[in-house]
């Protein structure tokens, strides 16, 4: 199998034409350093205490979408996260609502 390569796009106020055409032609698009690292940790951090508390509690569905859980290499219990488990959190919140992503 081929190696997918992105180009090393940089975010500005919108995107530009390449930028566009590579999301269009190929349904994705990566922004090199787009989020600090430190909110990165913040966010990786927020991403397993909220998997902790669903598996501990059980939940198997928010808003009414059934959550996904499987096993890690280990054979521990994890969650399969979702684009929108990040929102669930007042800090993921908060960056969607600062970044108006």
């Amino acid at each position: 199998m081929k190696k997918f390569e992105c180009p090393d796009f940089i975010l500005g106020d919108k995107l530009t034409d390449e930028q566009f055409n590579f999301f269009d032609k190929y349904g994705v698009i990566i922004f090199r350093n787009f989020l600090k690292s430190e909110t990165v940790q913040l966010f990786i951090s927020e991403l397993n205490r909220i998997e902790k508390q669903w598996l501990e509690e059980g939940r198997e569905k928010i808003n009414g979408i059934p959550l996904k859980f499987g096993k890690d290499e280990d054979g521990n219990d994890l969650h399969y996260g979702g684009c929108l488990d990040l929102v669930m959190t007042d800090t993921g919140g908060r960056l969607v609502l600062n970044t108006g992503l």
